[in-house]
């Protein structure tokens, strides 16, 4: 993207594409609040529901042991990559339509505010548990602290240090949980 664009932001002219994603209300709550709530809904079912999402639950609690159970873990992987993908992919839309352009960098810190929110969610980094819900409240406190640091001006280093922080602490308590220290 950064060499289509030329690092540059793309404006998006379409006010159709406005209207519907970021000026749009349903009963009054934003059309993308909905998106979002279908979304985290249609993961739920689908991770508690159905046959491919126990197996992508199989996979990453142990994966050679979910290839010796018949699941074929590498085709599991790589549709959790695609779905995630079409994941990420509505959600640049919806970035897109709040920032009324396509931009290559618009979100430079959003990888460090994603692995701090699911860390936070509970999720290990060595695999093993994941947890839809816990990982939404993650993603929650991880804006709040966002949205509370910049209202109070702090400096986007020590914004950094502070999630970092964070991050270490979250896998700290994994790490001693793991072991069955805490």
């Amino acid at each position: 993207s950064y060499l289509l664009t030329g690092s540059i932001a793309l404006p998006i002219t379409d006010e159709a594409f406005f209207s519907a994603l970021y000026f749009g209300t349903f009963l009054g709550l934003p059309v993308p609040t909905y998106l979002v709530a279908g979304a985290l809904l249609a993961v739920l079912i689908f991770q508690t529901r159905s046959a491919l999402g126990r197996e992508f639950v199989a996979v990453g609690m142990n994966s050679e042991a979910a290839r010796l159970s018949g699941i074929n873990t590498a085709r599991t992987r790589i549709v959790a990559f695609l779905l995630m993908g079409l994941l990420v992919g509505g959600g640049a839309v919806l970035a897109a339509a709040r920032l009324g352009s396509g931009a290559p960098n618009s979100f430079p810190t959003l990888t460090l505010d994603v692995i701090a929110a699911v860390v936070i969610g509970g999720a290990s980094l060595s695999g093993g548990r994941a947890f839809v819900m816990r990982t939404l409240l993650g993603g929650l406190l991880i804006a709040t602290l966002n949205n509370g640091l910049t209202l109070m001006n702090v400096n986007s280093d020590f914004q950094y240090i502070i999630k970092g922080v964070i991050i270490l602490i979250a896998v700290l308590i994994d790490r001693s949980s793991a072991r069955g220290d805490g």
